[in-house]
């Protein structure tokens, strides 16, 4: 069997104005098409291409991975211009590798463009219509995906992510190979869930989301079910028909139906446990002071309501989260989890909210603080010998002496995008009492010590490391989720839906109103 493969990895947010252009992916991120440097980046790097690539080869298959394109960091919707190079060259490459048994594609699933809000199911559009392709489609997505009637209707067999934070992307790509393998005809059922799910409560390893992969995986033994999937939506996507989703493909239309409306109906009613658990900065300050001391949640201090985390054990297998603590010196760093202005979502990075709140305690903490701000007028002016600063969309004003200048280049060492290479664009570090400024000139999907360190930083000896991600900072610096101090702060990837301005149906949604559960009507491929 022949099969062409290709992996494209990107993440809207359409409350970040700024439209991603190509250099997102060429200067930040990966852009390959050329079939020798894509089998070099597969050596080095933890990824669902290499993954698919590997069991479709142990089973004698013949792969052709036809390209790698994927940002360097989540934005706005990509720019027309933009989307259309990106489509042109998968159909190019695509068709090139024609005739072919087979169709394997790395997607995320939440992808918009000026002019196309679904992306991914455009894209498979293009395979079936122009390219003419009815050989088997099959798609691996994020589990954040936003899917779509025509993704469904389009992919013989869809499959997502199970972990998150992400550590499973080999994995996901070795069972969407054994999907091509198995051959079998699929009918594809789909549930919309009329929700918005704060991703900081989707963890695979504990609380309600826990509960809900391990249901699924039961699930998942009824004959004739050969993949169920979650997808707690990318939340911060203003468009039609967007929700959280369930997703059966199986051989037994009946047996789809039933699978995917028990799982759904069991998902919408956890929708009360649904709260982040954010501290206020009175709390925060506290903690920083009592650096080996459990986090104190006074009631007073929370924002947002209740944690739904609980110590359950982890779900689906990938790598551990907790790092042994050597690296650490015994006592591992607070984590400042900027959860509005969180680039690994789609946000800009251009907050200094930490900076602000933590400015006036710089000399009597107890350790060293870093901190990070995207802000290219910071780096210039570091660039040209400045000593005075206006930080971030705030403009908050500091006096700083110089540490570092350069490029924020790095190579992720963490549990998620282990080997893959990122780049932040142009960077200064700048130094007040305990804080260790970063500003660069772009974010990052990663959050990984390599940021820090290739800036000339220690985050292993730091007392608290603040991190634009939500979860994926545990993965990447292999900490529990119990060293994380969450704030509100301004952005777009704020977890306080009712800030951010829905428009039209999305209104309709939880946490906006409460649908009925009459909703939860699963739809099927024909």
């Amino acid at each position: 069997m022949k099969v062409a493969l290709a992996q494209f990895l990107y993440e809207s947010n359409t409350f970040n104005p700024r439209e991603a252009t190509t250099e997102l992916f060429t200067h930040g991120g990966t852009w390959l098409t050329d079939p020798d440097a894509v089998r070099q980046w597969l050596r080095h790097s933890d990824s669902q291409l290499g993954g698919s690539c590997e069991v479709l080869e142990r089973a004698g298959c013949r792969t052709v991975p036809v390209a790698v394109i994927m940002a360097g960091t989540p934005a706005g919707r990509l720019g027309a211009e933009c989307y259309q190079t990106i489509r042109q060259t998968l159909r190019d490459r695509l068709r090139a590798a024609l005739p072919a048994e087979a169709i394997l594609l790395h997607l995320h699933g939440a992808v918009c463009a000026v002019g196309e809000d679904d992306v991914e199911g455009d894209l498979l559009a293009m395979v079936r219509k122009e390219l003419g392709f009815r050989g088997r489609l099959v798609v691996s997505l994020d589990l954040h995906a936003n899917v779509t009637h025509r993704m469904v209707q389009h992919a013989d067999a869809i499959t997502a992510y199970r972990t998150f934070p992400h550590r499973d992307f080999a994995a996901t790509g070795a069972r969407a190979a054994r999907l091509v393998l198995d051959g079998r005809p699929t009918v594809r059922t789909l549930v919309k869930i009329p929700a918005l799910i704060p991703p900081t409560v989707t963890h695979d390893a504990h609380g309600h989301f826990q509960t809900m992969l391990a249901h699924a995986r039961a699930l998942e033994q009824t004959p004739g079910v050969l993949d169920v999937s979650l997808f707690p939506v990318q939340p911060w996507l203003d468009i039609e028909d967007v929700g959280t989703s369930v997703v059966v493909t199986c051989t037994d239309s009946s047996q789809g139906q039933r699978v995917a409306r028990e799982l759904a109906t069991a998902w919408w009613q956890q929708r009360g446990a649904w709260q982040p658990d954010l501290l206020d900065w009175t709390a925060i300050i506290a903690q920083l002071h009592r650096p080996s001391g459990p986090i104190s949640h006074h009631p007073e201090h929370a924002v947002g309501g209740p944690t739904s985390a609980s110590a359950a054990a982890r779900a689906e297998a990938g790598p551990p989260l907790v790092r042994k603590s050597a690296e650490y010196g015994g006592t591992s760093p607070w984590f400042l989890v900027d959860t509005a202005d969180a680039t690994t979502g789609g946000a800009a990075g251009t907050s200094a909210e930490a900076v602000a709140q933590l400015w006036p305690h710089r000399h009597d903490l107890p350790g060293d603080v870093l901190l990070w701000v995207v802000d290219p007028a910071a780096v210039a002016a570091a660039q040209s010998g400045a000593t005075h600063f206006q930080l971030g969309q705030q403009h908050f004003p500091i006096e700083a002496e110089i540490g570092f200048t350069g490029e924020c280049r790095y190579r992720a060492r963490g549990s998620a995008y282990t080997g893959q290479e990122f780049s932040s664009g142009a960077a200064a570090v700048l130094h007040s009492g305990r804080l260790r400024i970063a500003v660069t000139t772009q974010g990052a999907l990663c959050a990984d010590p390599a940021f820090y360190e290739c800036l000339g930083l220690k985050p292993a000896a730091a007392l608290a490391i603040h991190v634009k991600s939500l979860l994926g900072w545990q993965a990447g610096y292999g900490i529990a989720a119990d060293r994380g101090l969450p704030f509100n702060g301004p952005g777009c990837t704020s977890l306080d839906f009712v800030r951010l301005p829905f428009t039209g149906a999305r209104r309709e949604l939880f946490p906006f109103t409460d649908p009925t559960p009459n909703s939860l009507t699963p739809w099927q491929s024909t």
